[in-house]
């Protein structure tokens, strides 16, 4: 947890720079869409706070899954619509990028910061969904293997 809110705290004082400097220097129009940015953050938070529950548990037990971890990461990266516009992803490759539960956040934020619109409630259920699984399934492997931590550290 401390890693998450320790990242959280880094993020936060860049978006302090980044927004006052996308409407001074860059003339971005502020929206009313700005405002989804903030749960969809919360969101984001609580679905990587159940992914760390996840891997930190696994890394106790496996030694290796922190390298592990960080190959997935960069694969996980590319396949997801940060650089590159979904929409011209073709739409088997799409079928892909859709199974990365990063993409939804990633379109939830370009739907807010970019395309200045509020992201759909399909999309919205859609990384509800994914935080309470990754939150409630983190937390519960977590809690039920925290007691064999001790014999394997």
């Amino acid at each position: 947890m401390a890693t998450v809110l320790f990242n959280l705290a880094q993020f936060l004082f860049a978006m302090v720079v980044f927004f006052p400097m996308a409407w001074l220097f860059f003339k971005v129009p502020v929206a009313w869409s700005w405002i989804n940015f903030l749960p969809v953050l919360g969101l984001q938070i609580l679905f990587n706070l159940g992914l760390c529950f996840m891997i930190s548990t696994a890394t106790v037990f496996y030694r290796d899954v922190r390298h592990f971890t960080e190959i997935l990461l960069m694969l996980l990266f590319w396949l997801t619509p940060i650089i590159y516009d979904i929409k011209a992803v073709s739409p088997s490759l799409r079928t892909v990028l859709y199974m990365n539960p990063f993409s939804y956040f990633i379109l939830a934020y370009q739907d807010a910061l970019y395309h200045n619109i509020f992201s759909s409630l399909d999309r919205l259920m859609a990384l509800t969904s994914l935080t309470l699984l990754s939150l409630v399934s983190g937390y519960t492997l977590f809690v039920v293997c925290k007691a064999r931590f001790s014999e394997e550290a």
